[in-house]
């Protein structure tokens, strides 16, 4: 059951308006929609300054079947009237309701086809402006999406204690998760930007130029390479007076890869340092430079007497000829620096396939697969005999897997005479004085 209800109140603006139509949206648990809007225009004939026909959400006009969708014909027409026209006139008009300054005219039609309570229909509504605050706290607290949503979990659940069951099925206090991250993102993107693409450039240009006027001087530059890689240079005051100050800060350079560049891209290692002006490139700064060259010398050279022993074994012995073209040809095929470095970090340390089986013939106690023994059924016991990896069969095994026992079977040439079949004749029987055989006698 519904009512339908005329409602007229005190209230002047647009935005006493809205606030009004927001509050009884959430006092009433019943969402609405915008279904139709009016033109909002200063002409002296239009009487109305703001005018809106909502309906329920869950009227979504769609052609294909939902279970939101339930077609439901609750209406609300919200009216605001005009107190002053042009020239700061008042209004002529001889509704009462006007002169008292009773200007918001409010038409509900409450006749909802569907439960407002279940959880249905509170899965639908929209997060409330005070989860959204919450939400956003959390975020500057250096939390994620989920870690947020499950906050805001615990915490309703603290406040709710028993009616915590029904207060997660109400969406405007306990939001989904896909909710939580388009918040997230949104917030991340209007106050860092975007985080890829042309925007991101533009965005970080617009920063260098907000920086250098706050310091007074040029502190930050960025400009594109000829092959299109971006190259951002800082400086800050800071560092230009210890520049200054200091002869020998000039002489080291510090250079980092981000996170999608690697180090044979920009010349140097990421994240080590590169003598700039006044040092020989390649000349080692002190002990621990010195120490690293030996150590690479010294690989060197074990790394030219073992191709050289790789060299001497395929002259001499043939069996060597086809392993090291397959060398030299898995190492053609390797096409990054990476799979380069994981092929050298796991050579020699594969099994191979003749000492696995030697491991797996040791036990004979157990019939094996490749890899994993399996203890079988007795012998004795054994109804289909095992062999192979051929799938056993279901049911009654047929007379070809089945092992026939000879014990009681005649053997020839043993002596032994064969067993005589009772008669089945009762005038027989009679006359030879015996007893009639049974079913299994004459077989």
């Amino acid at each position: 059951m519904g009512f339908t209800a005329c409602i007229k109140l005190q209230l002047a603006t647009r935005e006493e308006a809205e606030a009004w139509l927001e509050d009884i949206q959430q006092s009433s648990r019943v969402t609405l929609r915008v279904d139709k809007t009016y033109p909002i225009t200063e002409d002296t004939v239009r009487r109305n300054s703001y005018r809106v026909d909502m309906k329920c959400q869950h009227n979504t006009r769609q052609t294909g079947s939902s279970k939101k969708n339930t077609h439901c014909p609750a209406v609300l027409y919200l009216v605001l009237k005009k107190h002053r026209h042009s020239q700061n006139r008042k209004s002529r008009s001889s509704d009462t309701h006007i002169q008292e300054g009773l200007l918001l005219h409010v038409t509900i039609k409450h006749h909802h086809n569907h439960r407002l309570g279940c959880s249905e229909a509170l899965q639908h509504r929209d997060v409330s402006r005070e989860t959204v605050e919450k939400l956003e706290k959390l975020f500057q607290s250096g939390h994620s999406p989920s870690s947020a949503l499950n906050t805001l979990k615990y915490d309703l659940q603290e406040e709710q204690s028993d009616s915590y069951l029904y207060a997660s099925a109400d969406r405007s206090i306990c939001p989904d998760v896909q909710f939580c991250y388009r918040l997230y993102y949104s917030i991340f993107k209007r106050d860092y930007g975007a985080s890829s693409g042309d925007a991101m450039l533009e965005n970080l240009q617009e920063r260098l130029e907000v920086y250098n006027k706050e310091q007074c001087e040029t502190c930050g530059r960025m400009e594109s390479t000829a092959d299109g890689q971006t190259v951002i240079a800082l400086c800050t005051p800071v560092m230009k007076r210890i520049h200054r100050l200091e002869r020998h800060s000039g002489e080291m350079l510090f250079m980092d890869s981000s996170g999608t560049q690697g180090p044979q891209e920009i010349g140097p290692q990421a994240g080590t340092s590169t003598p700039t002006q006044g040092t020989q490139a390649g000349t080692p700064q002190d002990g621990s430079g010195t120490e690293v060259s030996s150590q690479r010398e010294h690989l060197k050279g074990r790394l030219r007497s073992m191709f050289n022993d790789l060299v001497d074994k395929l002259q001499n012995d043939e069996t060597f000829q086809a392993p090291i073209q397959s060398l030299v040809s898995s190492y053609e095929s390797i096409l990054t620096d990476s799979g380069l470095i994981s092929a050298l970090s796991t050579f020699g340390k594969m099994r191979s396939a003749a000492a696995r089986n030697i491991r797996m013939q040791a036990r004979k106690g157990l019939q094996m697969s490749t890899q994993i023994g399996v203890q079988p059924t007795a012998v004795a016991r054994r109804k289909t005999p095992l062999g192979g990896r051929r799938a056993l069969i279901t049911g009654r095994p047929p007379k070809r897997a089945r092992r026939e026992h000879n014990y009681g079977k005649v053997k020839e040439g043993s002596g032994a005479l064969p067993r005589r079949l009772a008669p089945h004749s009762l005038a027989q029987c009679v006359s030879t004085s015996v007893s009639l055989g049974s079913q299994h006698s004459k077989k």
